[in-house]
């Protein structure tokens, strides 16, 4: 995820008339060589069932054979985990995601067909999670502490991103909503403890609490637009004083509005947009509350109990180690 898939070796930077990158006039990257192997048809309905599902999900260059590794033909971990959990529906099947890491499509359909992964009992389905969970990282924010602590200063974690809303828009609505969304996901409200173990729940009010900025005049255009929002993306995130979100508001007065939305992957990561943005058109469509969640609803913080009951810490060493023997100059 976040890596590009296309680089393009150009000459020079096309600029407009006021000096800045024309980026319409940029050329388009056009498909390289696909680097898979020979066309192996599925042979089975487990394997036509896969082979359908990564197809979907990947649109590699050419169909999806028997022989594929999902990496191999352009999967990410986010398409990873809609990928299991789109074959566990269709197949009615138990997989671990570590599957789609080392197995080829007619392997993973082999363990379907055969039950063998949903008789596996290492593997759980998240359940809500205690009180005693409420403060645990999970592997992937471990991973972010871990480059803040060695580089404070970089914004290379922040998630750029900006809305453009045609139309009318109720700001005072908008507001509430965004504070409905903001209310109801503890992990937009959480920064590091400053033990920087655990998680710190921020209140409302507090600095460390995202809440929306809002420009009621802006009249700059969009090359303005974008340098306000690289500036609020280019501005370092600190896990413990926080907010881990910030959010703008302008308001052109012609039509349209303009929202930057810059959250740190401490608490947000690709998968979170679509999930971000669909329960704050929920909120906006009820008058700036959302509706009411049922109990059994799983969040986030479910999801990192479950993670760390799930782990096999000699599982990954051993993988790890299998991998690089015969290297001897690795970095550490």
């Amino acid at each position: 995820y976040m890596v590009p898939q296309h680089f393009l070796e150009i000459q020079e930077v096309p600029l407009n008339t006021s000096g800045k990158t024309n980026r319409k006039a940029l050329p388009v990257p056009v498909a390289v060589e696909s680097k898979l192997g020979a066309h192996a048809a599925p042979a089975n309905a487990a394997e036509k069932v896969i082979a359908e599902i990564w197809q979907g999900l990947v649109k590699p260059d050419r169909p999806v054979g028997r022989n594929d590794k999902f990496f191999e033909i352009g999967g990410h971990s986010l398409l990873g985990l809609e990928a299991i959990y789109q074959i566990e529906k269709r197949l009615q099947v138990r997989l671990h995601p570590r599957i789609l890491y080392v197995d080829e499509l007619k392997d993973i359909a082999a363990q379907c067909s055969s039950q063998e992964s949903a008789n596996d009992d290492r593997y759980e389905r998240p359940d809500k999670s205690t009180d005693a969970d409420s403060r645990l990282l999970s592997f992937g924010q471990v991973d972010v502490v871990n480059a803040w602590r060695s580089d404070a200063d970089d914004p290379v974690y922040n998630l750029p991103s900006c809305f453009k809303f045609t139309g009318r828009l109720d700001v005072d609505r908008f507001r509430s909503s965004i504070e409905a969304v903001v209310a109801a996901n503890p992990s937009l409200t959480s920064t590091l403890d400053p033990e920087g173990q655990g998680l710190a729940i921020s209140d409302p009010g507090s600095e460390r609490y995202p809440s929306l900025e809002i420009e009621p005049d802006f009249d700059g255009d969009l090359e303005d637009l974008l340098q306000h929002v690289v500036a609020i993306a280019g501005k370092a995130t600190d896990l413990q004083a926080g907010p881990l979100v910030r959010m703008k508001l302008f308001c052109t007065g012609k039509g349209h509005h303009y929202f930057a939305f810059v959250p740190n992957q401490f608490a947000f990561d690709g998968w979170s947009f679509d999930v971000f943005l669909r329960q704050l058109s929920e909120a906006y469509e009820h008058g700036g509350q959302l509706p009411e969640k049922p109990d059994t609803e799983l969040s986030y913080q479910d999801f990192v109990a479950w993670q760390r009951r799930q782990s096999h810490p000699e599982e990954t060493v051993e993988h790890w180690t299998s991998l690089v023997s015969g290297f001897s100059d690795l970095p550490a």
